[in-house]
């Protein structure tokens, strides 16, 4: 089984490139230390009022997997203070996609 984790979040522009990068020092070594964590895809949208989505997809093994990184309420969404301070809003929660087929 594959399970996509799926969490969104808003910032201004300059905020995207500090949350990446913040994503990429902080987020990203924590989560490769995760047994079953299988890799991500982040995407960005722009929006009107000079703010940008954020979309990030977490690829896990299991939603026990997850488990085991979020907690026993996997539907929480994890997010430090530090990526609090960077994103105007984000989701509180979290929703879990699991493949049902994958081609090219």
């Amino acid at each position: 089984m594959t399970v996509f984790r799926s969490w969104g979040a808003r910032a201004t522009p300059q905020r995207v490139a500090d949350y990446l990068a913040h994503f990429e020092r902080q987020v990203l070594p924590m989560l490769r230390r995760q047994p079953g964590f299988a890799g991500y895809v982040m995407l960005r949208r722009g929006l009107t009022r000079g703010q940008v989505a954020i979309e990030v997809q977490t690829r896990w093994r299991s939603l026990d997997d997850i488990r085991a990184f979020a907690g026993p309420d996997i539907e929480r969404a994890v997010v430090g203070p530090e990526a609090d301070a960077l994103l105007i809003d984000y989701d509180r929660t979290v929703s879990h996609w699991t493949v049902e087929a994958e081609g090219r």
